[in-house]
């Protein structure tokens, strides 16, 4: 009779045990897992200090979030706004109990493009709270007046904390009295002289719901307040046809902003016309535009822009040269792979790189992706065009 493995002397241990097999586990991986964390143990409750008001106001909600547990929490700090405060959550309800539209689902794509998030680490000791402040607004459509119950959310660790109901009032406002408060704000944005107040100021902007906010919210969108306009754009002010008749005609005269493209899609512009705008922004007197357009270019493969996709690629010194080379390397042409050719050969070892990296991320592509959305659509390079090249 041949001896048993140690293997199968193990395994046979495991079964003839009297410990359930799953509870062996768990504590095999717990013992496996000294450092695991656990979720930490807090209340959450909400509150909000505004009296008096209105359709198109901000409405600050505060969260006051306390350590009960054992042990101190590290958390981070967070910008007052949605896409900066990603652990909070808020939600809220009309008077049948309804839920209120989130912005984010209005538009398309929904929830647009980030700016970088910067949080400052901090720790929260045993029985102490601290306290954010967020406005409701980047969670609810608050565009008719009447009460409102809202919840708050705070997640951390895998742990979801909700806290108790709160009940607001938003009394109605007039035409003439929401005209008078959106050229407040259009002033409070010119007179800002930080990107903060900016940004506070387009984003009031935007809560007003107001049409008549479209021009400042461009003017916002070309300036350093570009992300709070683009979602403002999006998410907040009405989508007409004579409203995206509008975006499309300024990104023509003044040429795409960085977030331009995601406004256009955001607002459902035509094909036709995001083509016609990177075309005109692709041209040598809108330089500060060419990353931008060329990142279009990217998306929509179109011939018509690869002259100047080229002629951008081969200008020495050209920041948004990279963007046209992954435009060329997303919609096939020959004449296209014989421009990609020779920038390969080009002594700048740095560039050398970024080419060779634009070129196998082309071949990476979905041969047959679920969604063109976001996605090149242009022609696919040939195996045949660059057979050298490690992939």
């Amino acid at each position: 009779m041949g001896t048993e493995s140690p293997a199968a002397n193990s395994a046979r241990t495991v079964s003839n045990s009297p410990m359930p097999r799953s509870a062996l586990v768990a504590l095999i991986a717990l013992t496996c897992n000294p450092a695991l964390v656990q979720p930490p143990a807090l209340r959450v409750a909400i509150r909000c200090d505004a009296d008096g008001l209105r359709v198109g106001d901000e409405v600050p909600i505060t969260f006051i979030v306390t350590n009960v547990g054992g042990a101190s929490f590290d958390y981070g700090s967070s910008p007052p706004y949605r896409f900066g405060a990603l652990e909070f959550g808020l939600q809220a309800f009309d008077e049948l109990q309804r839920p209120v539209i989130d912005p984010q689902s209005i538009g398309f794509p929904a929830g647009g493009i980030a700016g970088s998030i910067l949080s400052t680490p901090l720790v929260l000791g045993i029985g102490d709270s601290f306290e954010e402040t967020l406005p409701l607004n980047e969670w609810a459509s608050l565009r008719q007046p009447g009460q409102f119950t809202v919840r708050g959310t705070y997640r951390d660790a895998g742990a979801t904390f909700e806290s108790e109901p709160v009940t607001i009032s938003i009394a109605p406002r007039s035409r003439s009295d929401m005209l008078r408060y959106v050229a407040e704000l259009q002033d409070r944005w010119t007179r800002a002289t930080t990107k903060a107040e900016r940004d506070q100021a387009v984003r009031r902007i935007a809560y007003t719901f107001d049409a008549r906010a479209l021009p400042t919210l461009l003017d916002a969108l070309h300036d350093d307040a570009g992300f709070a306009a683009s979602q403002g754009i999006v998410h907040y002010l009405p989508i007409t046809t004579q409203s995206v008749d509008r975006i499309v005609r300024d990104f023509k005269t003044r040429g795409l902003p960085p977030d331009g493209v995601f406004v256009l899609l955001g607002v459902g512009a035509s094909e036709a016309q995001i083509v016609r705008v990177i075309d005109r922004s692709l041209q040598d007197d809108r330089r500060s535009s060419w990353p931008t357009a060329a990142f279009g270019a990217t998306l929509y493969g179109d011939d018509r822009l690869m002259s100047q996709l080229i002629a951008i690629a081969e200008t020495i010194g050209e920041p948004a040269r990279i963007h046209a080379v992954q435009a060329i390397a997303n919609n096939r042409t020959d004449e296209g792979v014989a421009a990609l050719k020779r920038l390969l050969d080009d002594p700048d070892p740095e560039l050398h790189l970024h080419i060779v990296e634009a070129i196998r991320a082309a071949y990476a592509r979905p041969r047959a992706p679920e969604s063109l959305f976001m996605r090149p659509r242009g022609r696919l390079l040939l195996d045949t065009d660059f057979p050298d090249l490690p992939r």
